[in-house]
This record gives structure tokens, sequence and C-alpha cells, in this order.
């Protein structure tokens, strides 16, 4: 079952009875006025879940990384706090995630490279900090965007190991060191921002 309700006016909290819905796969959110936080309670079968543009806030509950969840996003809110451990830990058929344009912040977790399957992860204009961990790049990664952070250190040598990668974004952030010649390996690499930086050599 799928549901599409994106782009229309609809300024409630997202009603907790989409978490009884268990034959749902994929809900579209999108493009509303939403508010309020995430519910604690998600159907366990959902593989697509998209809330991007709306007006939702706090935390972003754990509960809505399911098993089974492929798809997730959640950019373009004001979530805060940081990523929680269930998104890596419980929801390891994880494929695409957005949590673009948020207020999120802390370190990112080396956990995220468990992610066997992970594709594309966009995590710019957030309040990351730290630095990049190498573990994360997967081999099955094409997208990678974390620009306009906090983010500390060099670029790690686990981005080469992701050969098929074809955008890394980490510019508007406080990273430095050389910038690597292993960047040639990567043959399909089509964009490489690396501005505004303290990059050298």
């Amino acid at each position: 079952v799928s549901i599409n309700l994106s782009r229309n006016r609809i300024s409630s909290e997202i009603p907790s009875e989409y978490g009884d819905m268990t034959s749902l796969q994929e809900l579209h959110l999108e493009r509303n006025d939403l508010s309020g936080g995430i519910p604690s309670s998600w159907p366990p079968n959902l593989e697509l879940l998209s809330l991007a543009r709306n007006s939702l806030s706090s935390r972003i509950s754990g509960a809505v990384f399911t098993s089974s969840l492929e798809e997730v996003d959640l950019s373009g809110n004001a979530f805060t706090g940081e990523i929680p451990q269930e998104m890596y830990i419980e929801s390891t058929a994880l494929r695409k995630i957005n949590l673009y344009s948020n207020r999120l912040e802390g370190t990112l977790n080396r956990g995220i490279g468990g992610l066997m399957d992970l594709e594309a992860i966009n995590l710019g204009n957030n309040r990351f900090e730290g630095e990049i961990p190498g573990a994360i790049f997967t081999r099955s990664m094409t997208f990678f965007d974390a620009e306009l952070n906090r983010l500390e250190g060099e670029i790690p040598d686990g981005v080469f190991e992701a050969r098929g990668l074809t955008q890394f974004n980490v510019g508007k952030n406080r990273m430095k060191g050389t910038i690597s010649k292993d960047f040639e390996k990567l043959k399909d690499l089509e964009i490489l921002i690396l501005s505004q930086n303290d990059f050298s050599g």
C-alpha cells in the first residue's frame, strides 16, 4: 500500500494511526505544513518515508527506522539533536538517506558504514562537527553530501573505497590537509566540491 498526500496544505501533526497500518509500504507527506515531532510508532513494513519540506521539529524518533526501511527523506525541516543510532542498527536495508537542511548536530558515527546497501546520504546544511569517519564509505555509495556543516580534519582515505562515487561534496566546512591524488581513482566521479575549507597542496 502506498499513500501520497504530498504538496497539499496539511497543517496538523503526523497522526499516530499510521503506525497501525501494517500493510503500508510507502508514505509521501512532503511539501505540506506538518508540525510537531515524529510519532513513536511506525508501520513495520514501511519501505519509503518522505517528510521533506514541512515544519517538523524536535529530535528524530528512532522508531521511524524500522528494519524494512529503504529510503528516508527528512530534509527541509527543523529537527534537532543527533542522528539516532537506530538508523544504522535497525534499518540495515537503507539505500537512500536525506537529512539535508535541519538543525542536527553531533559527530558522524562510523556505524553508518554498516549500511552495506547505502547508495546516497545527504547531511548538508546542518551542524555536524568532528571528523568524517572513513568507515562510513561503503562500496555501494555513489553520493555523499555534507556541505555547510562544522566538519573538521582531513578527507578520510575511506572515500576512495567507494569506487562508484559520482558526487562528493564537503564544501563550506572547516576541513584541512592536502587534496589527495587518489580522487583520480574514482572513475565515475562527476562532481567534486571542496570549496571554502582550509585545504592546501
